[in-house]
């Protein structure tokens, strides 16, 4: 994570809370929770004035570098490698296809509803990265930890 931070230039705001697309912290840290617990083990382990009784304060409150980590319970089976993913959102704008761009359709008579017109709306989009080296994907391979 360290070198990942330095080579993908990874500034977030100081003291900044969650990340969001539409503020000035664009910046977050995802995983599942695997990778999450591991982290939490090493904040406990590196603390040696916390006892069992004061463990739960840390609950939730894992960081780098004042960065939240954040759980995606997604990846706890969509992905089977433990995936760390550090993401500046302001390299990630939404692209749309052209004239599919909230297209109009209708109005017509709604099926079964002989009395109820419908106008569909149609967008189709896509999510573009205008600079993948400002972003950073962790990950362990199962396999050579299973066999070592």
């Amino acid at each position: 994570m360290r070198e990942a931070y330095v080579k993908t230039g990874f500034k977030p705001i100081a003291n900044a809370s969650v990340p969001s697309y539409n503020t000035g912290d664009r910046h977050g840290i995802y995983c599942g929770y695997a990778a999450l617990a591991g982290l939490e083990r090493i904040v406990e382990r590196t603390n040696d004035k916390v006892t069992s009784a004061d463990l739960q304060p840390y609950a939730g409150r894992v960081m780098f570098r004042g960065v939240p980590i954040t759980y995606v319970p997604h990846l706890d089976t969509a992905a089977t490698n433990n995936p760390i993913y550090m993401l500046n959102w302001g390299t990630f704008h939404p692209v749309f296809l052209e004239g599919e761009y909230m297209r109009e359709m209708g109005p017509e008579v709604a099926p079964n509803q002989h009395t109820t017109m419908v106008t569909h709306i149609d967008c189709t989009a896509n999510i573009y990265c205008t600079d993948r080296r400002r972003n950073a994907v962790l990950s362990n391979d199962v396999v050579a930890l299973t066999n070592n």
